[in-house]
């Protein structure tokens, strides 16, 4: 599997099994114990249009029962054959070329880039299809634990489920699923901004708290736009 890319690699480990793509989704929430994983994401990452992180990439392999490295270097290639250098990594998943960006400081940097850009999107389109009642649990469960986990720890999953809902709001739902995604999205920004403030990043949590501001304009949202 050594010249493998990520992509190729998930579609044969899937077909390996005879398994549908919702099967692998279903197989991933089992053991993360959430429903965060759809069919539609498993195919996106067959196709490369997404990377998998370094956290979903650990439950990828406890799906298909192989060893974590084997998909961290399937990533690497991908990386490489799309002009990523040597495909290294920081601790959320972020592909980082310089030393810089391998330390906290850069990757909560860079990360803020992803906030910025959605928050230009919000104008130009609608969203995706969604069971919103999750992901609303997930975001009141992540807030509750802000103040007893570790960082960097939370960091790497708030920013799974706030990508997640960009994703859904970047295809379409109903009226009433695309307001409540949007506070969805503007909580977990709200979080990216507060995990910025405590390492000292006010710029980047400055970025995140505009795109939060967006979002709750969007949803229509007084108590968050407050």
């Amino acid at each position: 599997m050594g010249d493998t890319g990520i992509g190729v690699l998930l579609l044969g480990l899937r077909k390996g099994r005879g398994w549908s793509q919702q099967k692998v989704a279903d197989e991933y929430n089992a053991r993360e114990g959430r429903a965060a994983m759809t069919g539609k994401e498993i195919g996106r990452y067959e196709r490369e249009a997404r990377i998998p992180d370094p956290y979903t990439r650990s439950h990828l392999a406890q799906v298909f029962a192989v060893d974590v490295g084997v998909l961290d270097r399937a990533v690497a290639l991908t990386k490489r054959r799309r002009g990523g250098g040597d495909g290294a990594e920081d601790p959320d998943g972020l592909a980082v070329p310089s030393p810089a960006e391998r330390s906290v400081a850069g990757a909560v940097s860079a990360d803020a880039s992803s906030s910025a850009e959605f928050a230009r999107f919000i104008t130009q389109r609608n969203a995706d299809e969604v069971v919103v009642e999750q992901l609303e649990a997930d975001v009141a469960r992540l807030a509750r634990s802000y103040v007893s986990h570790p960082l960097l720890e939370l960091y790497v999953e708030i920013k799974h489920l706030r990508d997640g809902a960009f994703d859904l709001l970047r295809g379409r739902q109903r009226p009433w699923q695309t307001s409540d995604l949007y506070v969805s999205a503007a909580r977990l920004c709200g979080l990216c901004a507060h995990v910025c403030l405590d390492l000292g990043h006010y710029d980047s949590a400055a970025t995140h708290a505009r795109t939060a501001r967006a979002c709750a304009e969007a949803a229509g949202h007084e108590g968050m736009l407050a």
